[in-house]
């Protein structure tokens, strides 16, 4: 079927209001870590006379220094983590709780991962861990959905189109028009984006700024490399963006990056400057360019600050019981339900949650951890560590009892696999706990 001009120039003008240079620089601003965001600040206070920063030491606190160590870290200094990408797989393997079976292969395919965080040579993978665990194809392929599902996003991927897929599926954009055609370019057409963006725009019917757009969105928003930010031999320098503390067992949330407001300012002598009578009218509208573009990028930071104070407060809320005692005690939270509940689009969430960290009693994670999008399983270790709690908690609650409470926390498990659970903490029953 061949579109009529008109419609093809409607479907034009409205993907490119989708992927607008507003929008994109939008998402892009939501989407960097702090360490990034305190570089794009520095990069525009070289180049903007209107923009100032107090001083080049004021952001030092915001930037990873290969000199620092964990050992007596100030209040504002950054730490680093250096995991592998392997052993960041394993820790999140292990809260999945799987059967044994599927837990073995799942560590085999982490195993074959190469640094991008690919695994290479699949088909030969797969036979082989058939034959070894006597599994079928289809078992072998869902255990890899299950490590798709990990961060970083992308990885266990094939090949460079089924990494840029999972992370698409992973963005939870707004709009189902632009998803659609994302899939399709990277289904079918990256060859085409980077060699002959033109005959791309003929292919899906939209102008060549939408194929523009396009490209600007896919660099900005994916990474051809997951396991790029984690390798045997460096450290990968994380700097959070929040601190939780206890205070006599109640939740305190410090917002780190709010200090930025008190050290990025306008110039008062361009601003001056700008409203003196004398000065030029040529100097005038060079430094009225400057200050909208200083003013912008202000309001933009303390939008981000703003809306990220909100989702996280909002979060931790929810995930009280992890405040107070841990992972183990996450609950399940959908982003989407986050998005709902706090009036912000599905990509914002994703970008923010993706992208920044949390300084915790239980070390740094990434904000994304603290939104489990299953209903998931425990470790049995932390399993048992629930159970021996909630007995402690509810010494007269029977194995049912004890079974629905975990349900309604999102944990599935059986009266009678709890009793077994229970028996091997040496806990008696309920009916010899009360006598």
């Amino acid at each position: 079927m061949t579109l009529r001009p008109s419609l093809v120039q409607k479907q034009g003008l409205k993907l490119r209001q989708i992927i607008s240079p507003k929008i994109i620089q939008t998402l892009k601003t939501f989407q960097m870590s702090l360490q990034d965001l305190v570089e794009s600040l520095e990069t525009e206070a070289q180049t903007n006379v209107l923009l100032e920063i107090d001083s080049e030491d004021s952001l030092k606190s915001f930037k990873p220094s290969s000199t620092q160590t964990t050992e007596g870290l100030s209040q504002d200094t950054p730490v680093f983590n250096t995991k592998s990408l392997y052993d960041e797989l394993m820790l999140q393997l292990e809260l999945e709780h799987l059967p044994k079976k599927e837990h073995v292969i799942a560590k085999a395919l982490i195993e074959e991962l190469d640094d991008r965080g690919f695994i290479p040579h699949y088909p030969q993978v797969k036979e082989k861990l058939c034959r070894t665990f006597q599994v079928t194809e289809r078992k072998v392929h869902d255990v890899l959905k299950i490590i798709q599902s990990f961060e970083p996003e992308g990885v266990g991927a094939r090949d460079l189109k089924e990494c840029l897929l999972i992370q698409l599926e992973h963005h939870q954009l707004d709009s189902d028009k632009l998803k659609t055609v994302l899939k399709t370019v990277i289904s079918k057409h990256l060859d085409l984006l980077a060699e002959n963006p033109k005959k791309l725009a003929t292919l899906l019917n939209i102008e060549p700024e939408g194929v523009d757009a396009l490209s600007v969105y896919i660099k900005n928003n994916f990474s051809p490399n997951p396991g790029a930010a984690y390798t045997t031999s460096s450290t990968r320098f994380v700097v959070p963006s929040f601190r939780l503390e206890l205070h006599n067992q109640t939740p305190v949330l410090i917002p780190l990056e709010k200090q930025l407001l008190n050290q990025v300012h306008l110039s008062k002598h361009y601003e001056n400057l700008l409203l003196d009578p004398a000065t030029d009218e040529a100097t005038k509208q060079y430094l009225q360019d400057q200050h909208n573009k200083a003013t912008a990028l202000l309001e933009q930071l303390q939008e981000r600050i703003q809306k990220l104070n909100e989702l996280v407060t909002y979060i931790l809320n929810i995930q009280h019981d992890f405040c107070l005692n841990g992972p183990a005690y996450l609950k399940p939270l959908l982003q989407q339900e986050v998005a709902q509940n706090l009036g912000l689009s599905n990509s914002t969430v994703s970008r923010i949650l993706s992208s920044k960290y949390i300084e915790t009693p239980y070390g740094h994670l990434l904000l994304k951890t603290l939104c489990p999008r299953r209903t998931f399983g425990k470790t049995s270790i932390k399993l048992k560590e629930l159970i021996k709690d909630l007995i402690q908690k509810n010494p007269k609650w029977s194995d049912q009892k004890l079974a629905n409470t975990l349900h309604e926390e999102g944990i599935s498990i059986s009266r009678r696999t709890l009793a077994k659970y229970r028996a091997s903490l040496n806990i008696q029953s309920s009916y010899k706990r009360e006598s």
